[in-house]
């Protein structure tokens, strides 16, 4: 009887206290807290009768308090293996105890920096519970100690919750991550992540770890379809070879790889159009941090264009983060998902017949300070059939936002790569073209609007009845001062629209011709 009861006892503890939902468990909710500070509050074994409960996350843990504070948490593991707490953004500093023992803090996208600095508010933070801490089916607290120096203080931003991890427990922690190719490309090859693993177009669940030889070999498991995988580390680089087959691993890196272009490399034909043939689109991909709620569908926009009218339908969001839809296009879209209780919305390229994917972090969304949001490199990553076009409209979404000079370096770069390596969209280039001629003097970088020259020129060659095409050309014309041939390739521009009967773009090209002369009339006779 007495075993019962303690059994008992044990599930009721753990439903009181956690919400388990695919290997997360859900901290968000009541916790214990005491102003002030002592170090005995780190212990495992804490009478707490007489501390205050508080919801975390929450705006202002005490308003018009500044100082110390301490929060504690009990609740109960499953397994004694190693877990990731992802505690969010804190106000202003903090000391995470995991059962009276202090956790290193993990910062960074690069998944092999760990540090003990705790003192920036606006970083979101998590931590690696070593499994020989974790006390299995039994009370297990985490203990949070506290600064606020001033304003509000406390665990502001984000979801809150304990996950497994294959990391520290079959895998190095310098493998979790998104990985790119080294000779130049810089495309996305996989991505491996606490309980996913994104790669050929799939997520994929973890299955059996071993260790052969130098080599990790991970087997993995997506509904009916199953997947081997083999990791090698190059040790002196900190790169991995990634593949299939022992035999055609590819060298894989963290970081991007920029290889100097030729000066006048061979630019391949473009393809002018898309298929417009009706098709579907599939949009895949996964949430990291997923915690189920109130809602579990995503809101998925399809912008109408061309032949396409636009669609808005809901999907579901798997317990497990996941989500995958059909989308019936003509050609190609931009598909924009927002996800539940998010402002800020993820647009994607979608195009008949092809993939796209994209792996999503929530607690990005919440980070808003113009250093470190519209500059930096977004951990969002797009990936599957439509990646180049995706990560160059990722580019341009980020320098619109706010000029950044190694973003336009690397836009400029990436413009390249998806150029010379061929399989490029005409629509596509003429859209990258007309950016650099609007924005290139904002980096003072007239090489670029040669390159954009050299790309449009290309274009015509193919397709010289495209009205677009003869419009970017001649406004890289007028930029680059050959102002009289510019003006010829406009008024073709606007003789093409209207032949076509587009009476929105001959309107356009009307005006802008006569801007163009008069513009040239005033201008001093030699």
């Amino acid at each position: 009887m007495k075993k019962f009861f303690l059994g008992l006892l044990a599930i009721l503890f753990t439903l009181n206290t956690i919400a388990q939902n695919n290997n997360n468990i859900d901290l968000n909710g009541e916790w214990k807290f005491k102003k002030g500070d002592n170090p005995q509050w780190a212990k495992r074994d804490l009478k707490t009768s007489g501390w205050d409960e508080i919801t975390v996350p929450h705006w202002d843990w005490a308003p018009g308090y500044d100082g110390y504070g301490w929060l504690r948490k009990e609740f109960v593991l499953p397994r004694k293996e190693a877990y990731f707490f992802n505690l969010g953004q804190v106000d202003d500093e903090c000391s995470v105890y995991f059962n009276g023992k202090l956790l290193d803090l993990y910062t960074g996208t690069d998944a092999d920096k760990i540090s003990s600095d705790t003192t920036e508010w606006k970083k979101y933070r998590c931590y690696y519970i070593p499994g020989n801490l974790v006390k299995a089916n039994a009370k297990n607290t985490l203990a949070i100690k506290i600064l606020d120096n001033e304003d509000q203080g406390g665990i502001r931003y984000g979801n809150v919750f304990v996950s497994n991890t294959v990391f520290y427990n079959s895998l190095p922690l310098q493998l979790e991550g998104n990985w790119l190719k080294t000779d130049g490309s810089n495309d996305w090859i996989i991505g491996f992540y606490n309980n996913k693993v994104a790669y050929k177009n799939r997520i994929w669940n973890y299955g059996t770890i071993t260790k052969e030889r130098n080599f990790y070999k991970i087997a993995l498991s997506d509904k009916n379809v199953s997947e081997e995988l083999f990791v090698k580390e190059e040790k002196s680089s900190g790169k991995y070879w990634i593949g299939s087959d022992t035999t055609a691993l590819q060298l894989c890196s963290k970081s991007e790889t920029y290889i100097a272009a030729d000066k006048t490399p061979n630019i391949p034909a473009f393809k002018s159009h898309l298929n417009d043939t009706l098709g579907i689109a599939v949009f895949h991909g996964y949430i990291k941090g997923y915690m189920p709620g109130k809602s579990r569908f995503a809101l998925v926009k399809v912008e109408g264009s061309g032949k396409n009218k636009a669609v808005e339908r809901r999907i579901e969001i798997n317990p497990d983060g996941t989500f995958l839809t059909h989308i019936p296009i003509r050609g190609a879209a931009i598909a924009d998902i927002r996800f539940p209780g998010k402002d800020e919305s993820s647009p994607s390229i979608i195009q008949a017949g092809k993939v796209t994917m994209l792996v999503i972090d929530l607690e990005e969304y919440k980070i808003r300070f113009d250093d470190e949001y519209d500059s930096r490199d977004r951990l969002t990553k797009f990936m599957g059939e439509k990646a180049a076009e995706n990560k160059l409209n990722q580019y341009i979404s980020s320098l619109d936002a706010g000029f950044n000079e190694d973003i336009w370096k690397r836009f400029i770069y990436a413009s390249e790569q998806y150029i010379i390596r061929g399989n490029s969209y005409g629509t596509q280039v003429n859209s990258i073209a007309q950016f650099i001629a609007e924005n290139y003097s904002k980096a003072n970088d007239a090489e670029s609007l040669k390159k954009a020259r050299l790309w449009v020129n290309q274009l015509l060659l193919s397709s010289p009845d495209n009205h677009k095409f003869n419009s970017t050309y001649s406004i890289i014309l007028q930029k680059l001062g050959e102002r009289m041939e510019g003006l010829q390739y406009l008024a073709k521009a606007f003789d093409l629209a209207e032949k076509e009967r587009d009476q929105n773009f001959s309107e356009k090209y009307k005006y802008q011709v006569k801007k163009y002369v008069e513009e040239i009339l005033k201008e001093p006779k030699p």
